[in-house]
C-alpha cells in the first residue's frame, strides 16, 4: 500500500511538474528536503529513481535559478556523454570559477550544480538515474589524469616534460608527506593546480562528520591519499620549477606549500581556511624582504 501510493503521488507531481513549471518550482523549494530524505531513507533503486524525477538543480547551461530535472539532462546530454555530471560549491559563482568545472568545460557536457553539503551526500546515495551514473566533476577529473600526465607537444607555453618530470619529482620529495602522487593536467588554463582523489564528495564528509580529529592536521593526509595535479602552462608553475632549478630552495618550498594549501581549500578539504594565512604571511614576508 505504501509503495503504490508513493508512486501516485509521485506520478502526480510530475505531471503537475510538466503542467505548470514555475508553480512546481514554487512548491520544490518548500518541500524538496522531504523529496531528498525519501532517496536517502529508502534502500530500493527503483524507489530512489522514482522521488530524484522530482528533484530540481541549477546547471551549468541556464541562467541561476532555472532549475531542470535528471530528465532534462539526460534529453540534452551530449553523444559521447555516458554520466550525469555535478559539482558541489557554494554558489553558482563559485561553481562556474572552478577550477574542477574550468578542466570539464572543454568537453561541452552541461553540469550541474548543488550548493548544500546534504546535496553531495543525497546525490552519492541516488547513485545512477536512468541507466546513467552520477559522478562528481572531481571524480571524473581523477580519472582522466590517470590517463594524462603528459606535455601537449608543441606548446610554447608550457614547461617541456623533462621539466615537468624533474618538477613532479621534487614536489614528491619534498611534500610526500601530504600527497601521494603529482600529475600533469592540460585540461586547466587560469588555475595552477588542483587536488584530486577518488570519491571527493565522500572525503569532504569524512572530515566534516569528524572520523578524525580537527587537531590532527597531518594524520588527514595520511588517510586521503591525494594526487596533486598540476598545470604546466600556470606562471606559478614555471615560476616553482625556476625557483627549484636556481636552488632557493626556501623559496620554492614556500611557494609549493602555498599551492598545495590552496588546492586543499579550492577542494573543500580545510574546515577551516584561516589555518593556511600563516604559511601565506611567511611567504609574502619572504618576497617582500628586499623592499
Amino acid at each position: 500500500m505504501r509503495l503504490l501510493l508513493t508512486q501516485r503521488v509521485i506520478r502526480f507531481l510530475q505531471e503537475q511538474a510538466k503542467k505548470d513549471k514555475a508553480k512546481y518550482q514554487e512548491f520544490y523549494e518548500d518541500y524538496k528536503l522531504f523529496f531528498k530524505e525519501g532517496i536517502v531513507r529508502t534502500a530500493d533503486q527503483g524507489e530512489k529513481e522514482d522521488i530524484g524525477k522530482l528533484l530540481r538543480f541549477d546547471s551549468s547551461r541556464e541562467e541561476h535559478g532555472n532549475l531542470i530535472s535528471l530528465d532534462e539532462y539526460i534529453e540534452r546530454m551530449l553523444p559521447d556523454q555516458k554520466h550525469i555530471y555535478y559539482l558541489a560549491g557554494p554558489s553558482k559563482e563559485l561553481c562556474e570559477n572552478s577550477p574542477y568545472y574550468e578542466a570539464i568545460r572543454q568537453k561541452g557536457y552541461e553540469v550541474l550544480f548543488v550548493y548544500e553539503s546534504h546535496d553531495e551526500v543525497l546525490l552519492m546515495q541516488l547513485a545512477e538515474f536512468d541507466k546513467k551514473k552520477l559522478k562528481s566533476v572531481e571524480s571524473e577529473l581523477e580519472t582522466d589524469t590517470k590517463k594524462d600526465d603528459v606535455i601537449l607537444e608543441g606548446d610554447t607555453r608550457s614547461l617541456t616534460q623533462d621539466e615537468a618530470n624533474t618538477l613532479k619529482q621534487w614536489i614528491l620529495k619534498q611534500f610526500g608527506d601530504k600527497i601521494k602522487n603529482v600529475k600533469i593536467n592540460t585540461k586547466l588554463d587560469q588555475h595552477p593546480c588542483i587536488i584530486t582523489t577518488n570519491e571527493m564528495g565522500a572525503v569532504r564528509h569524512f572530515l566534516k562528520t569528524n572520523l578524525l580529529e580537527r587537531n590532527k592536521q597531518q594524520e588527514i593526509y595520511k588517510v586521503l591519499q591525494l594526487n596533486f595535479d598540476i598545470n604546466p602552462k600556470h606562471i606559478l608553475i614555471k615560476k616553482l620549477y625556476t625557483l627549484h632549478k636556481s636552488n632557493n630552495t626556501q623559496l620554492a618550498t614556500m611557494l609549493g606549500q602555498q599551492l598545495i594549501d590552496n588546492a586543499l581549500v579550492t577542494a573543500g578539504l580545510v574546515e577551516d581556511p584561516r589555518l593556511v594565512l600563516t604559511g601565506l604571511n611567511k611567504l609574502l614576508e619572504k618576497v617582500l624582504e628586499k623592499y
